[in-house]
């Protein structure tokens, strides 16, 4: 009888903390680092103006560095494109413009990665979002006052 209520205990153990782990996995990844469509301010029918943040409790960090519980290393966007027939989704250029103060910060300090997949009448856009190291440490603390925003230019055709 001990030894089954040991068993039991260590099985609601094991289910609890697993499901505080997938939680916190999910509270991280997605509310705080995957956007909606409806969220972004579209400009005209080819760009989209995306503002570059991370929440509150998170901060980007340069990809592959050592991450402590609040760090994150990539940003992931999602954008949803209805399509009509013989239509496909061409993506033009994806720009990233940062500034600290109104200053344009010239160092080339972020990568983008994208893939486009699309469905007969549905086209999907994830963006990835990096940081590469900075040159220098005073670059590194200008870069954490920097308003950073992507513009993604596209054509549906």
């Amino acid at each position: 009888m001990k030894h089954k209520l040991l068993c039991l205990a260590l099985i609601f153990l094991l289910v609890l903390t697993t499901v505080i782990g997938y939680r916190l996995f999910d509270v991280v990844s997605y509310k705080h680092l995957h956007s909606r469509l409806q969220a972004h301010e579209i400009q005209d029918q080819s760009m989209i103006y995306q503002p570059i943040s991370t929440s509150g409790q998170t901060r980007l960090i340069p990809y592959g560095a050592i991450k402590t519980e609040h760090d994150v290393d990539q940003l992931n966007y999602t954008y949803t494109f209805e399509l009509k027939q013989d239509e496909s989704l061409h993506i033009e250029t994806i720009d990233l413009e940062v500034t600290v103060d109104g200053e344009r910060l010239s160092e080339t300090l972020f990568y983008i990665l994208y893939e486009v997949h699309e469905t007969q009448d549905v086209a999907t856009l994830h963006v990835m979002v990096r940081l590469q190291m900075p040159s220098s440490k005073e670059i590194l603390s200008r870069l954490n006052q920097a308003q950073v925003s992507m513009h993604i230019h596209f054509d549906i055709e």
